[in-house]
């Protein structure tokens, strides 16, 4: 065996244990879903996709709903954020078309995770002006849980650099809520972003932060 061909071997050798990774890659990538599409909404401003959502829920096109959803937080429209926080139980329709099984073969939930709430997304591209709304969605009792969930998700991505620090928003707005459940509500979504705060030094910013 000549040593080109030797050295070749080795190299598949050492990729074998990252193989199965890059094949999850790569397959990801394929079942990226498409970018939603509205011929509807193909040439309106911010102003008229807030309009459209505004409609009746039931009588719009889910994939209009996307599009619209979209475009708001890619703007950063500030005042679809009433809008936006009614939508945040809407799931994409275009994430039907992905093949989930190859996320969950690999226990990676960020594909679906990416794609699954549109409007999470668009509050959190929003960021701070949106914070409000969503504190109070998470203390109201009434909040459906998918809701509230999403609600608390989308303040952890806008402070996705630093997560703690939605941690803390969460953490001082229940010590400042008077009624018990609500403070309880909101102390539980602080807590589960502090445990999913990855990193020694994050992990510890954000166990300061429930303080």
């Amino acid at each position: 065996m000549n040593t080109s061909t030797m050295s070749a071997m080795l190299g598949i050798v050492r990729l074998m244990p990252i193989l199965p990774m890059l094949a999850f890659i790569g397959a990801a990538s394929a079942q990226r879903p498409a970018e939603p599409s509205c011929a509807e909404l193909e040439h309106s401003n911010s102003a008229q996709q807030m309009e459209y959502l505004e409609g009746d829920r039931a009588k719009l096109a889910p994939e209009c709903i996307e599009y619209a959803l979209k475009h708001l937080g890619i703007e950063e429209y500030s005042p679809a954020i009433q809008t936006l926080v009614r939508y945040l139980d809407f799931e994409s329709p275009t994430l039907a078309k992905v093949n989930l099984a190859v996320s969950r073969s690999f226990d990676v939930a960020w594909i679906e995770h990416a794609y699954r709430y549109p409007a999470r997304t668009a509050l959190s591209y929003i960021g701070l002006p949106a914070a409000i709304s969503l504190v109070a969605l998470i203390a109201n009792p009434s909040t459906p849980d998918v809701v509230a969930e999403n609600a608390a998700e989308a303040l952890g991505d806008m402070h996705n650099h630093d997560r703690s620090r939605a941690v803390a928003l969460l953490a001082s707005s229940a010590k400042a809520e008077r009624d018990a459940l609500k403070a309880e509500r909101l102390r539980a979504a602080a807590r589960k972003i502090a445990n999913a705060c990855v990193g020694a030094e994050l992990r510890n910013r954000c166990e300061l932060a429930l303080n």
